[in-house]
């Protein structure tokens, strides 16, 4: 009964953000095991997840191994089956969510900000395309914004969480990293950062790190562990592989070169709200697209300039808290010397491009705020079918066509049957 009274009482108490979070996870689930073959780079770590239950050496090493690891489990629980590789990321997709706001708030920004800010994400087209691939970036993603929810609080033993989940992130994908490197100079500029943080951000990563190449290490010693990091680093810095899909970081904040996971090549119906365009002839249209939601990326770009110039004159610490977040998961981009950086890379900018938003509407226009999200909804209700694989007619696809553009000559793509 306590128990009970307790939930009771946190819904009551949360009831908006829960709301919220329920909806992402239904527009993260619906149709998960669509496709039913790899989408994007599916193709790349289900099979290296199968090789890990196997006792086989990992295919693809140039990347860490916690988020193959929870592939793997999630295969060895649910299933070798679609739905079973993108668990993982489909739960961890939507508790980012969730922990976002309490960052958030955390970090003082207001109920209203917080609120607005993660309905954006919850319903931003990259991060629910996101969630629905079994890929790294959603996990490491995750394991980031839960660093953060502990590195902000005020607990005795908060600091020790959040080095355990940034060295899950960091043993999920490097890229985790430059949101690290976030947290480290904000509690800097902020003045917060004290001699306890030596475990947050180097000891404890490195522990967790070090313990998801135990095996290796056992089999190898430091020697191979040592090796294999220098070859993974070599791998990744050189990398120069030619995509008809990469696209250079000044294209990412407008959402510039959708990234095209799948495409249909079978006619079929259209969805069931446009059935009134007619069946599919000829060639069939549609697929699975990773992009931004215009509505909230258009206008986030400005807000995040907004914001900078806010912070120029006002020095709010909540301004320098997305100025930094932004700064230090975007910026860096313009110094690799990789040609085949795609869009996705931009995901752990969404949360600032949402706070930026959310910020500017609060303090600016803060009547238009439910207008604002009624037809951020209604973006996602309009180009869902093209999130999801669902597919569609030449009509409805020319109506999305200014947004995701064409499928790049030359790609490869995996097929949905329908």
């Amino acid at each position: 009964m306590k128990t009970l009274k307790r939930l009771k009482k946190f819904y009551s108490k949360n009831e908006m953000i829960i709301n919220i979070v329920l909806f992402a996870l239904i527009a993260r689930m619906i149709l998960l095991d669509v496709p039913s073959t790899f989408s994007f780079d599916e193709g790349f770590y289900v099979p290296a997840a199968r090789d890990i239950l196997k006792g086989l050496p990992d295919p693809v090493p140039e990347h860490p191994m916690m988020a193959k690891y929870m592939i793997a489990g999630s295969i060895s629980l649910f299933g070798d089956t679609p739905v079973g590789w993108r668990l993982p990321s489909l739960l961890l997709g939507t508790a980012a969510v969730f922990a976002l706001y309490f960052v958030f708030r955390r970090a003082k920004f207001s109920e209203r900000t917080s609120l607005l800010a993660c309905f954006l994400v919850a319903t931003d087209f990259l991060c629910i395309e996101m969630s629905r691939t079994a890929t790294l970036d959603t996990c490491f993603f995750a394991f980031l914004i839960f660093g953060l929810y502990f590195l902000l609080g005020k607990k005795k033993y908060d600091f020790l969480f959040a080095g355990t989940f940034f060295g899950l992130a960091v043993a999920s994908k490097w890229t985790a990293l430059l949101g690290i490197g976030f947290a480290f100079a904000y509690l800097l500029a902020t003045k917060q950062l004290k001699t306890k943080h030596v475990l947050t951000f180097l000891a404890i990563p490195l522990a967790v790190y070090l313990l998801t190449y135990a095996p290796l290490i056992a089999s190898q010693g430091l020697d191979g562990f040592i090796g294999l990091h220098m070859s993974m680093y070599g791998k990744l810095h050189d990398m120069q592989a030619s995509s008809s899909m990469a696209s250079p970081p000044y294209l990412w904040p407008l959402g510039q070169r959708p990234l095209w996971f799948t495409r249909i090549k079978e006619p079929a119906k259209g969805p069931f709200w446009f059935t009134w365009l007619g069946d599919v002839t000829g060639e069939p249209y549609g697929g699975q697209v990773a992009f931004g939601n215009p509505l909230f990326w258009w206008p986030a770009l400005f807000a995040v300039l907004y914001t900078c110039y806010s912070y120029y004159k006002k020095r709010d610490r909540r301004d320098l808290f997305i100025v930094l977040w932004f700064a230090f998961t975007y910026l860096p981009w313009f110094l690799t010397q990789r040609t085949n950086v795609f869009l996705y890379y931009f995901l752990p900018a969404v949360p600032a491009y949402a706070l930026a938003l959310s910020r500017f509407f609060n303090q600016e226009i803060p009547g238009w705020i439910r207008r604002y999200a009624i037809l951020v909804l209604l973006s996602l209700v309009f180009f869902y079918p093209i999130l999801i694989g669902l597919p569609i007619n030449r009509l409805y696809f020319e109506l999305l066509r200014p947004v995701i553009g064409m499928w790049p000559e030359g790609a490869t793509f995996m097929t949905i049957s329908s």
